[in-house]
Protein backbone atom coordinates (compact mmCIF):
# COMPACT_ATOMS: atom_id res chain seq x y z
CA UNK A 1 0.00 0.00 0.00
CA UNK A 2 1.55 3.39 -1.09
CA UNK A 3 0.21 6.95 -0.39
CA UNK A 4 1.01 10.15 -2.49
CA UNK A 5 3.37 12.83 -0.84
CA UNK A 6 1.16 15.53 0.69
CA UNK A 7 2.50 18.80 0.84
CA UNK A 8 1.19 20.87 4.39
CA UNK A 9 2.98 23.63 4.27
CA UNK A 10 2.66 25.05 0.65
CA UNK A 11 1.81 28.69 2.48
CA UNK A 12 5.33 28.77 3.76
CA UNK A 13 8.11 29.27 1.92
CA UNK A 14 12.14 28.64 2.96
CA UNK A 15 13.25 30.16 6.04
CA UNK A 16 16.52 31.93 5.20
CA UNK A 17 19.15 34.29 6.78
CA UNK A 18 17.81 37.93 6.33
CA UNK A 19 19.14 40.10 9.78
CA UNK A 20 17.79 43.31 7.83
CA UNK A 21 14.19 41.80 7.43
CA UNK A 22 11.10 43.26 9.45
CA UNK A 23 9.92 41.70 12.65
CA UNK A 24 7.00 40.62 10.71
CA UNK A 25 9.09 38.22 7.97
CA UNK A 26 9.82 34.62 8.78
CA UNK A 27 13.44 34.56 8.55
CA UNK A 28 16.41 33.96 10.87
CA UNK A 29 17.87 37.76 11.70
CA UNK A 30 20.69 36.43 13.75
CA UNK A 31 21.61 32.58 12.89
CA UNK A 32 23.50 32.52 9.74
CA UNK A 33 24.59 28.76 9.22
CA UNK A 34 27.35 29.84 6.74
CA UNK A 35 28.92 31.99 8.92
CA UNK A 36 32.10 31.38 11.12
CA UNK A 37 32.71 31.66 14.76
CA UNK A 38 35.92 30.82 16.15
CA UNK A 39 36.68 28.84 12.97
CA UNK A 40 33.54 26.83 12.87
CA UNK A 41 30.49 27.66 10.76
CA UNK A 42 27.21 28.35 13.32
CA UNK A 43 25.67 25.00 11.64
CA UNK A 44 28.53 23.42 12.96
CA UNK A 45 28.38 24.79 16.45
CA UNK A 46 24.52 24.93 16.50
CA UNK A 47 23.75 21.62 15.74
CA UNK A 48 19.66 22.69 15.60
CA UNK A 49 17.14 19.62 15.22
CA UNK A 50 13.08 19.54 15.12
CA UNK A 51 11.46 17.46 17.49
CA UNK A 52 9.28 15.00 16.12
CA UNK A 53 7.20 14.45 19.28
CA UNK A 54 6.55 17.91 19.90
CA UNK A 55 5.93 19.51 16.64
CA UNK A 56 3.89 16.18 14.91
CA UNK A 57 2.66 13.76 17.52
CA UNK A 58 1.01 16.15 20.53
CA UNK A 59 -1.99 17.41 19.78
CA UNK A 60 -1.78 20.69 22.05
CA UNK A 61 -3.36 19.02 24.94
CA UNK A 62 -3.03 19.55 28.02
CA UNK A 63 -3.70 16.63 30.85
CA UNK A 64 -6.83 17.86 31.28
CA UNK A 65 -7.84 19.19 28.08
CA UNK A 66 -8.58 17.81 24.37
CA UNK A 67 -7.17 18.80 21.19
CA UNK A 68 -6.01 22.28 20.74
CA UNK A 69 -4.29 22.37 17.41
CA UNK A 70 -5.44 21.54 14.03
CA UNK A 71 -3.39 18.69 12.68
CA UNK A 72 -3.71 17.95 9.10
CA UNK A 73 -1.54 15.03 8.69
CA UNK A 74 -4.26 12.65 10.84
CA UNK A 75 -5.88 10.14 9.47
CA UNK A 76 -8.31 6.98 9.88
CA UNK A 77 -5.81 4.30 8.79
CA UNK A 78 -2.93 4.58 11.06
CA UNK A 79 -0.19 3.30 8.13
CA UNK A 80 -1.39 6.44 5.85
CA UNK A 81 -1.39 8.68 9.21
CA UNK A 82 2.32 7.24 9.45
CA UNK A 83 3.08 8.56 5.57
CA UNK A 84 1.51 11.86 6.29
CA UNK A 85 3.20 12.48 9.37
CA UNK A 86 6.75 11.81 7.65
CA UNK A 87 5.76 14.15 4.82
CA UNK A 88 5.06 16.64 6.84
CA UNK A 89 7.97 16.21 9.23
CA UNK A 90 10.49 16.36 5.95
CA UNK A 91 8.79 19.29 4.35
CA UNK A 92 8.84 21.34 7.64
CA UNK A 93 12.49 20.21 8.04
CA UNK A 94 13.04 21.16 4.79
CA UNK A 95 11.58 24.56 4.71
CA UNK A 96 13.57 25.43 7.89
CA UNK A 97 16.97 24.14 6.67
CA UNK A 98 17.43 21.81 9.68
CA UNK A 99 19.44 18.52 9.00
CA UNK A 100 18.64 17.12 11.85
CA UNK A 101 15.20 15.09 13.70
CA UNK A 102 14.89 13.75 17.11
CA UNK A 103 12.07 10.96 17.34
CA UNK A 104 11.37 8.17 19.07
CA UNK A 105 10.24 4.77 17.48
CA UNK A 106 6.22 5.35 17.83
CA UNK A 107 6.55 8.54 17.17
CA UNK A 108 7.54 8.19 13.35
CA UNK A 109 5.28 4.65 12.80
CA UNK A 110 2.21 3.58 15.12
CA UNK A 111 2.30 0.87 17.75
CA UNK A 112 0.62 -2.08 16.62
CA UNK A 113 -0.08 -5.66 17.52
CA UNK A 114 2.89 -7.38 15.92
CA UNK A 115 6.18 -6.76 14.42
CA UNK A 116 4.62 -7.14 10.91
Amino acid sequence: MVFAKQEFFSNVRSVTYNPEASNESLTYKFYNPNQKVLGKTMAEHLRIAICCWHNFCWEGNDMFGKMTRNIPWKADNEIQKSYKKIDALFEFASKLGVPFITFHDTDIVFEGDSVK
